[in-house]
């Protein structure tokens, strides 16, 4: 590059640079407020999430039956998950076993998914069982 290019280069960079800063300088506060609205809607957004937790947290504080019937019912879901999980496993045992499970092992893969397939069945009543009175629970505290 010549001398020429180069003062072109920088009196387009110096007359640009000027309403580039004014713009700049116009439009930040403008911005600041922005992000200060959005900052502050997600802070009362999770200071309600808070609140929500903190009210259950101390309706279960208060509540003993309904604090043991929350605890029962997550314990059985818990429960039904690992039950379903075991369940997938087995199946999953047992196609790739394939041809090479003999008759002991088949009838013991069948015991076995028998008594998951119960203990899933009895599980998913004594959950429902607690909705059903985790829900009358929560609807008489509401009277």
């Amino acid at each position: 590059m010549d001398v020429s290019n180069w003062l072109l280069t920088i009196l387009i960079g110096a007359l640009l640079s000027i309403p580039i800063g004014i713009a700049t300088n116009l439009f930040t506060p403008k911005l600041v407020e922005i992000l200060n609205r959005s900052a502050k809607a997600s802070h009362n957004k999770k200071l309600a999430t808070l609140k929500k937790e903190y009210e259950f947290i101390q309706r279960l504080h208060d509540n003993e039956k309904l604090f043991l019937h929350t605890a029962a019912r997550d314990f059985v879901l818990v429960f039904l998950s690992l039950m379903t999980l075991t369940a997938i496993g087995l199946v999953i045992l047992a196609f790739q076993l394939g041809k090479e499970v003999t008759l002991q092992y088949e009838n013991i893969l069948l015991l076995m998914q028998l008594v998951f397939g119960i203990l899933a069945s009895l599980a998913l009543s004594v959950g429902l069982y607690l909705m059903n009175g985790l829900y009358n629970i929560t609807a008489q505290g509401h009277e």
